[in-house]
């Protein structure tokens, strides 16, 4: 058979292994994989990655460069419940890793990713690109992390950046709980009266206002 010499790789590919592959691509690209994953992951060729794309989707955004950066996940209001999603697809990747550790990984984002999205009612991280991103900066030391919960004991995927040691699990848990009584809050991510997120249920804040209301009565009572 005759083996098929990746540019800038050491090892060669047979034509079967390479259509292998090829098949493989075509799953990831289904999922909305970019191409410069299949060519890092797959060693295809940049031509036949890019030629996999206009062939299997009409969506042309796969065809450009990937998106970097940890901005995404660390967005404001939701970066708790994205980071959350991250550590569990973390947990899913080592798994897999440690059960099949052998498989190329572009084999293992592909059934990590796939799982994740027949386990989460509503996905997250709805783009495989930043899934990889993801993964693959862990694999690397770079950009994020895993730490254990100072409060929990739990593992969990952190910004590098960000120094806490309480899970994103955890601080989802204290950002969503009512701040005088416990109970969880209905659309907590919607603005209260002060623009930024809500701190109590809708009992205890209507007897927050008429608590001030009260006050307010007996300042002016007094003065």
């Amino acid at each position: 058979m005759e083996a098929t010499q990746q540019p800038g790789q050491g090892r060669a590919l047979t034509r079967a292994e390479y259509a292998r592959r090829i098949l493989i691509a075509e799953k990831l690209v289904k999922l909305g994989c970019k191409w410069p994953i299949l060519h890092e992951l797959l060693q295809l060729r940049v031509a036949d990655a890019q030629r996999l794309v206009i062939e299997v989707t009409l969506d042309r955004r796969l065809l450009s460069r990937l998106e970097k950066g940890m901005y995404w996940f660390r967005a404001p209001a939701t970066y708790n419940l994205r980071m959350t999603h991250a550590t569990f697809l973390y947990h899913l990747y080592n798994a897999y890793d440690s059960a099949y550790p052998a498989l190329l990984q572009a084999e293992k984002l592909l059934w990590v990713y796939s799982r994740y999205l027949n386990l989460v009612a509503v996905p997250v991280i709805d783009n495989i690109n930043r899934a990889h991103y993801l993964l693959d900066s862990l694999r690397r030391g770079k950009g994020f992390e895993v730490r254990l919960c100072a409060e929990c004991g739990a593992s969990f995927v952190a910004v590098g950046s960000v120094k806490t040691r309480q899970c994103t699990a955890c601080e989802r848990n204290q950002y969503i709980s009512c701040g005088s009584c416990g109970a969880l809050i209905d659309r907590p991510y919607a603005p209260g009266s002060n623009g930024s997120r809500r701190l109590r249920c809708n009992a205890c804040a209507q007897e927050a206002r008429r608590e001030k209301r009260r006050l307010r009565a007996r300042r002016r009572y007094v003065y």
